[in-house]
């Protein structure tokens, strides 16, 4: 009988130890991992995903719409070197504006330029002369249209994952 409740008790304890329970034994780090990855940083008011980033404005000093954003370029700090954008209402074309030279300003869905029209014209050629450079040194910056659908890779060359989302300010400054 004594064999019967050692046996009855042995197997119940091995039952209990799932492979859950002994994951969280062996890695302290598991249950913060595992809270971690149920949590959708999305849902944080404080931030804003790039699909909704990516469709601001561009507007001039009196917050007239004069373009589209079509892209962002970040420094590796996460930092905006540039905005690619459309001064399509202007009937100017497609530019690289350097976000510090030209103090470009960030608001709710738009950015803000310190310019009226008139001044955007004249100094339009020269945007265009300096598109290559608007970002400044262009090695370690980054578009995050380049970035969403990327691979993320392990250091030791192994593929983990893909890149869903760059996550903004409310504002989109950073």
């Amino acid at each position: 009988m004594k064999t019967l409740k050692f046996i009855t008790l042995s197997v119940l304890a091995v039952m209990a130890w799932s492979p859950a329970a002994y994951s969280a034994g062996l890695d302290p780090y598991f249950d913060t991992l595992n809270t971690l990855n149920r949590i959708k940083p999305a849902q944080n008011p404080q931030w804003e995903g790039s699909n909704k980033t990516l469709k601001s404005s561009i507007l001039n000093r009196k917050n007239k719409v004069i373009g589209n954003l079509n892209d962002i370029v970040l420094t590796p700090a996460g930092a905006i070197a540039s905005l690619s954008v459309d001064l399509d209402r202007l009937h100017l074309g497609k530019t690289a504006l350097n976000y510090r030279d030209l103090q470009i300003t960030a608001a709710s869905r738009a950015y803000i330029m310190d310019y009226d029209d008139k001044q955007i014209e004249d100094f339009y050629p020269e945007l265009l002369a300096n598109i290559e450079t608007a970002s400044g040194d262009t090695s370690d910056s980054i578009s995050v249209d380049l970035l969403l659908r990327s691979d993320v890779v392990a250091d030791d060359g192994r593929r983990i994952g893909k890149v869903e989302d760059v996550l903004f300010t409310k504002r989109g400054d950073r």
